[in-house]
């Protein structure tokens, strides 16, 4: 059995009958996967999803970059057991976590599904106007296998 978790940091039921939901229930069901989704956000209950996805809300505090924070912890300490990282809307943030996961299990699996067209990405860039620091997250953690 493999691990995999979902990183959906505003996830909401909606979500799940979207690619961000379907796709690592489909994993679970049919393919001998152990997923769970960790959100900064919501608490819904959804049997349909539930008896296949553990879902887990980080939303103690009032302050959603405390509770993100809580939630990178979180991951981080389950970073030896898990197979595969998934996340949707990349970042710096996101890409800082892919590095510390890779430096404790060289072995995971990453994928993140930016939800944007080459036009979009390469807007991202300029507006960070750190295209070293893009390319060597993207050549690092983005490509591997």
């Amino acid at each position: 059995m493999k691990n995999m978790t979902v990183i959906f940091e505003n996830l909401e039921e909606f979500h799940l009958t979207k690619d961000v939901g379907i796709i690592p229930m489909l994993l679970s069901k049919n393919k001998d996967y152990k997923v769970s989704f960790v959100s900064t956000f919501g608490k819904f209950q959804n049997s349909e999803f539930e008896q296949y996805i553990t879902f887990k809300f980080f939303t103690r505090f009032t302050n959603r970059r405390i509770n993100k924070l809580l939630l990178f912890f979180d991951v981080i300490k389950q970073a030896k057991k898990l197979d595969i990282i998934m996340c949707f809307h990349g970042g710096k943030d996101k890409a800082l976590l892919f590095f510390i996961l890779k430096l404790i299990n060289p072995k995971i699996k990453t994928h993140v599904k930016l939800d944007m067209g080459e036009l979009g990405a390469y807007e991202n860039i300029e507006k960070e106007n750190d295209i070293s620091f893009i390319g060597a997250i993207y050549g690092k953690f983005y490509n591997s296998n």
